[in-house]
């Protein structure tokens, strides 16, 4: 009844629910279960969103008279090749895209501009709203290179999102990590767990990479949702299968520790619906950044001991009266009906 993943699928849907999330939601729908899911790790610069603004030449327009969104490209480590993936998508319904844009991977020398690399399918009215640049690089050092994007064959203008998924990071002022959770995650009643940082002591300090809302669906009505849902702490101490490292950071860890807590709860009273222990969840969370809800923590850190099943496992008859007073505890939470009695006199 409780189901934990942290598995992100980079080229979903980012303006709709595609196959994976559409699975997720039909789920949700039809059974009383809880569905955890790490919220991603996709802030920190890697993002850009916005309309397209034709600069007069069929380039997107970044900013007023800018058509190059400046991009870092890391090198690898110990010599090795770095791998870097950036995805361009824009809000036409997923499968029937009939608006046709490029993307491309421009760098810059004393001779000028220059194209290192382009993604430049054509979409003619049934195809995927997306390109993907990926490639390696090889240099010792970072490589400064320009993202661009053209609208071809007179494409209408849309709304464009990209990221660079792996191998680099935007040195632009107009990245962005807002609306940085898609995929099944961005589902409305999937619990969408952001990380905190383990390091920090007070525990309010977001992660600079956990990714952050509100979501936006264009189809196949618009919607805005609120995500991430809720917070956990990182930094957690994990066997190494796999390769993981032992201490395990990101969402991905953040995600289990808030699943357990949920587990544990619903155990103690396990007539609650699946809603009910969310809600309980949430009510429980230690409230940081705006006060309530917010894009950035959810409704805040899990906080295990606050969260409280709203049917009571434990009673107290009377809970007041005129001394001396005699008051029966009784205790369900095992199963098992356990009573006493208290008699409290004047003090």
């Amino acid at each position: 009844q409780v189901i934990c993943d942290d598995i992100g699928w980079l080229t979903e849907p980012f303006f709709e629910d595609g196959y994976v999330a559409s699975h997720v939601r039909d789920l949700l729908e039809k059974r009383d279960l809880i569905y955890v899911s790490a919220a991603g790790n996709d802030a920190g610069g890697i993002h850009y969103q916005g309309a397209f603004q034709n600069d007069g030449n069929g380039w997107h327009s970044f900013a007023a008279g800018r058509n190059l969104l400046l991009t870092q490209i890391d090198p690898g480590s110990g010599g090795q090749s770095n791998s870097f993936l950036i995805v361009l998508q824009w809000d036409d319904v997923w499968g029937k895209s009939s608006n046709d844009y490029d993307l491309y991977l421009v760098g810059q020398d004393g001779n000028g501009y220059y194209e290192i690399m382009n993604s430049s399918k054509v979409q003619d009215g049934d195809d995927k709203p997306m390109e993907i640049i990926e490639g390696t690089y090889s240099g010792s050092t970072v490589s400064q290179v320009y993202l661009a994007v053209k609208a071809a064959n007179g494409a209408a203008p849309r709304n464009l999102e990209i990221f660079i998924f792996s191998g680099g990071k935007f040195n632009d002022p107009v990245a962005s990590d807002e609306d940085t959770i898609f995929g099944h995650p961005a589902v409305s009643g999937v619990v969408a767990v952001g990380a905190i940082s383990a390091s920090d002591p007070g525990n309010d300090t977001i992660e600079p990479f956990s990714s952050r809302g509100r979501v936006t669906i264009s189809n196949p009505a618009p919607e805005v949702r609120d995500k991430p849902d809720i917070c956990g702490i990182d930094g957690v101490h994990v066997t190494g299968a796999g390769g993981f490292p032992s201490t395990f950071y990101g969402t991905s860890a953040a995600a289990p520790t808030v699943a357990g807590v949920t587990a544990l709860v619903w155990g103690l009273d396990p007539k609650q619906s699946a809603g009910e222990i969310k809600e309980a969840l949430y009510a429980g969370a230690v409230d940081l950044g705006e006060v309530g809800w917010d894009p950035t923590f959810g409704w805040g850190r899990a906080y295990a001991t606050a969260v409280t099943p709203l049917s009571a496992n434990f009673s107290a008859s009377p809970l007041s009266g005129t001394a001396p007073l005699t008051v029966q505890f009784t205790d369900l939470s095992t199963g098992t009906i356990t009573a006493w009695q208290w008699d409290f006199g004047d003090g």
